[in-house]
């Protein structure tokens, strides 16, 4: 392969995995060039230009349920699938790969226009309408969960799963030594005394409302820190831009509250700390012993991948109710505990989340049902399908 063109935009969940087949590509080509495109709004130009990677925005919004503004948002579409059209003729791609949202949609419409080969990859196991129109058109269709086949033809699926980027991916080699070490007969005695010591020292907790935040996420958290902070842990949450203002005056005002509850505000700002956006995911997860998030499939694969149990709180307007699928999912196979939005009470986070980590084996059998859930490679499997589209070994 020689020029790729990704394809993507609005979301991190969609942006991310799209970033981690970009590295993979580099890696394994390293003289291939890769254009992104993506929506105009969104956070993928800041992403995509952070990552080195050439970026064209194209004018298209979502237009599905969006009333008389999806006329306007229709004739988007159209303008952005002529520009994308006009830029494959000059950029004369290989392959165009999208992700994912309405950006992708212009993009690989475009490709299929142009004659180029074409691929998308679905991370939900309740695939989007973009990508639904798409898969029937594409020459293959990635999907990150079995459940999502039953969308797409027979036989135009591969199951590849969720690509994450290659700093958590290096997570991975981490907790599964850890795990191995911990079945062999000699280290049990050690590994136990350890969890045992370790219990009270490490109960950190890392609240992610995807990569836009979560302000009814948010609003729980603080409404229970007391309670947390009680329990003996460690908070660290990304409020996402749009609410970390409120979120951090509330976290000034508790802080400025702790004096009067035994607390002293140092401990208290040594034991929570919030941001907009975190950067350096790789460090959050090994930081982290429990995550508190949506379920968006990103978030999923990320999870399962750095091996960290989590508590789901679905996003319940996601569409097709996705999350709630992606969640209970994991929820069956051990590797979490599901909260759904509208049982939200006073205490409920604390409690559950107390109750994890007064059981360490539960957190250390949950860390080890994620990690049975991973996919590390999917990046590659993405690569190795577009090689079989376009007739390279």
């Amino acid at each position: 392969m020689r020029r790729v063109i990704l394809t993507t935009g609005g979301t991190g969940g969609h942006i991310f995995p799209a970033l981690a087949v970009a590295a993979e590509l580099r890696r394994t080509f390293p003289d291939i060039a890769i254009l992104f495109m993506g929506g105009e709004s969104g956070p993928e130009e800041r992403l995509a230009k952070q990552a080195g990677l050439e970026f064209m925005s194209l004018p298209v919004r979502g237009f599905f349920g969006r009333g008389v503004r999806a006329v306007g948002a229709g004739f988007r579409l159209l303008r952005g699938i002529a520009l994308a059209r006009r830029k494959i003729r000059k950029f004369k791609p290989d392959l165009v790969i999208g992700f994912g949202g309405y950006a992708a949609a212009a993009a690989v419409a475009a490709g299929l226009l142009c004659g180029v080969p074409t691929m998308i990859h679905e991370q939900n196991s309740v695939p989007g309408i973009a990508n639904r129109l798409l898969g029937r058109y594409v020459d293959k269709v990635c999907i990150s969960l079995p459940e999502a086949e039953k969308w797409f033809k027979p036989g135009k699926t591969a199951l590849t799963g969720n690509p994450v980027r290659r700093g958590i991916r290096e997570l991975y080699r981490d907790k599964l030594q850890k795990t191995q070490d911990a079945a062999c007969p000699a280290q049990k005695d050690q590994n136990a005394a350890t969890a045992s010591a370790t219990a009270s020292d490490r109960r950190n907790l890392l609240v992610l409302g995807g990569s836009q935040g979560a302000k009814a996420l948010n609003s729980a958290v603080l409404e229970d820190l007391p309670r947390l902070l009680d329990a003996g842990l460690t908070v660290r949450i990304q409020a996402g831009a749009a609410d970390y203002e409120r979120v951090a005056a509330a976290l000034k005002q508790l802080a400025d509250e702790a004096t009067g509850t035994g607390r002293t505000t140092e401990s208290f700002a040594a034991r929570v700390s919030v941001s907009a956006f975190i950067e350096d995911m790789r460090e959050a997860y090994a930081w982290a012993d429990l995550a508190l998030c949506r379920a968006g499939a990103t978030t999923v694969a990320e999870l399962a991948v750095a091996g960290l149990p989590a508590i789901f709180v679905p996003f319940p307007f996601a569409t097709h109710n996705h999350q709630l699928h992606n969640a209970e999912q994991v929820r069956k196979l051990g590797a979490a505990l599901l909260l759904e939005q509208k049982d939200f009470a006073p205490g409920r986070l604390a409690d559950l989340t107390a109750g994890l980590f007064a059981e360490p084996a539960r957190l250390a059998s949950m860390s080890e049902a994620a990690l049975l859930l991973a996919n590390p490679d999917a990046a590659e499997k993405v690569i190795g399908e577009a090689r079989k589209i376009l007739g390279s070994a």
